[in-house]
């Protein structure tokens, strides 16, 4: 299971990795709560809602009456981080796709601020209901954590640990300044934020016939299948009731065509709306073409149907093509992303750092991408098709270490979180460089460095640790976080010789097969 969480109208989100038709919370037809307009299926197989619940006992703070909805996108994306399904159009995955999701809604909008807030009560409900749904895996996408043993929320968590619960938390977006980071549990896993390697996702508007002089292949962007030869045409040419056609900023009349590629101008409304605009009429593919100097260079959206966002200089000489003669083709390619290693491993410069100052525990623990992801987002029914979206935070490097903890679950069902926790950190890759791209980045920034999951699953050795040993290493009641039995070492008061002690061992051989792969592949 995973934990994924709103920035100010946060959720809970749960992962299991059996529990197709086990239905839950909202989404268990025999609960009181049930709710047939809330969508679950096999994939989204609970949801528990205890903000709403909140607020109704506060009144004048808040007032929640939504249930478990997501209204900002930020809980589907980083629940789709973790767990989303594998999806060719747009090229989608989860880390873990095989795995179930449980959501759970924990905070609220703070009447008169407008503020986020996430009641200690509310998380650690959902928390102790986590644990009774048996989840795996908790990613928490939220701040805080900065007193572990003192009723802070990763105290709620050392709960789910002990219950054999990996859990995944953000960093923090305080960076890049010197401890400002947050979940300083030594049990949680605390994650940092640094760069991919994708660079552009690109396609073309190709093949052009007919009329007047074709264009050449026009390079664009978009995040969909290809779709052609097929007749192109302008909307401008075309009504709507509108005096400019060209913009499509309403829907066309149905039929206004049938299956052709049809050539929109950009500005004034959302792009996506405008190719779901000329869907509405019977387009198959559509064509977004800048009109006016300033607007930027084309962007890779999910549109509803096979789509390219061309520039001003392209966009004219498709207009001005479209107006000569007759018999207009073209094709939309696929789109395909485009990488470059050079981008990847550089630390965000939001993302939060050490060192703790508060107990000799090093943090964060690991990092691993949290820039520019791509991933769904939960529709308002504004956007017609705007169910994908790029968002970047520690909430989104933390739900791809939430995914990692899931696969390493499936492959290793008898690992404990800590040997999970150990595993991924003592794997980890440490080429990774500060925000400035050129300085080597250290411990204080990454942890142990970027997850890498094509040796996590194959380690040599693991750490384990209790529960109990979490509680009782309180320094606040004369207990050493440092003795901890955990994958890195950190002494605040070290004069001359420093020493520490750890207990390793070496884990069953690593299970051969499908699941193995699962991780070779997500990792790439």
């Amino acid at each position: 299971m995973a934990v994924l969480c709103r920035h100010w109208r946060r959720r809970l989100h749960s992962y299991q990795s059996n529990g197709a038709g086990n239905f839950v919370g909202w989404c268990d037809p025999g609960h009181p709560e049930w709710d047939p307009s809330y969508v679950c299926n096999d994939k989204l197989i609970g949801a528990w809602d205890y903000s709403d619940a909140f607020c109704a006992a506060n009144p004048t703070v808040c007032v929640e009456t939504d249930g478990p909805h997501d209204n900002d996108g930020h809980g589907s994306h980083t629940a789709s981080t973790t767990a989303g399904n594998v999806l060719l159009s747009p090229a989608i995955s989860g880390v873990a796709p095989h795995a179930n999701i449980i959501s759970y809604d924990v905070c609220y909008v703070e009447l008169g601020t407008g503020d986020g807030l996430c009641p200690f009560s509310a998380t650690s409900a959902a928390v102790d209901q986590a644990i009774l749904d048996g989840v795996d895996v908790t990613n928490y996408s939220i701040g805080g954590g900065s007193n572990p043993w003192d009723g802070d929320i990763d105290t709620f968590f050392l709960g789910a640990v002990a219950a054999g619960i990996f859990p995944a938390a953000s960093a923090g977006n305080a960076g890049p300044g010197a401890s400002t980071v947050a979940h300083l549990g030594p049990w949680m896993m605390t994650v940092g934020a640094s760069t991919h390697d994708r660079d552009v996702v690109a396609n073309q508007l190709s093949n052009m016939a007919g009329g007047v002089s074709p264009p050449a292949d026009i390079d664009g962007a978009s995040r969909t299948t290809g779709y052609g030869p097929a007749p192109i045409v302008y909307a401008g040419d075309f009504t709507n009731g509108d005096p400019d056609p060209e913009q499509c900023l309403n829907p066309f009349p149905p039929a206004t065509w049938t299956d052709e590629i049809v050539v929109c101008d950009r500005g004034t409304i959302a792009r996506i709306a405008k190719c779901a605009n000329v869907a509405a009429g019977g387009a198959a593919g559509c064509v977004l073409a800048n009109a006016a100097a300033g607007q930027s260079a084309p962007v890779a959206d999910p549109h509803v149907i096979p789509s390219v966002h061309i520039d001003l200089t392209d966009g004219d000489a498709v207009r001005t093509w479209l107006a000569s003669g007759t018999g207009h083709m073209a094709r939309i390619t696929d789109s395909v992303i485009i990488g470059d290693p050079a981008l990847a491993d550089i630390m965000a410069a939001f993302s939060s750092r050490g060192p703790n100052l508060r107990h000799d525990t090093l943090k964060p623990d690991v990092t691993n991408p949290g820039v520019s992801i791509f991933a769904a987002v939960a529709n308002d029914d504004t956007l017609p098709g705007d169910e994908y979206g790029t968002i970047s935070g520690t909430s989104m490097s933390s739900p791809h270490t939430a995914g990692s903890g899931a696969l390493l679950t499936a492959v290793h069902p008898t690992w404990s979180p800590s040997e999970i926790k150990s595993a991924l950190m003592m794997t980890a890759d440490t080429t990774v460089l500060k925000e400035n791209g050129v300085t080597p980045a250290d411990a204080f920034d990454h942890g142990a460095g970027r997850v890498d999951l094509t040796k996590a699953a194959l380690t040599g050795l693991v750490l384990d640790e209790t529960a109990t040993n979490y509680q009782d290493a309180d320094p606040g009641n004369g207990g050493d976080p440092s003795t901890l039995n955990i994958a890195s070492y950190q002494q605040d008061e070290c004069v001359d010789v420093c020493t520490w002690k750890r207990t390793v061992k070496s884990p069953p051989p690593t299970p051969t097969g499908r699941s193995l792969r699962r991780l070779r592949w997500v990792s790439r």
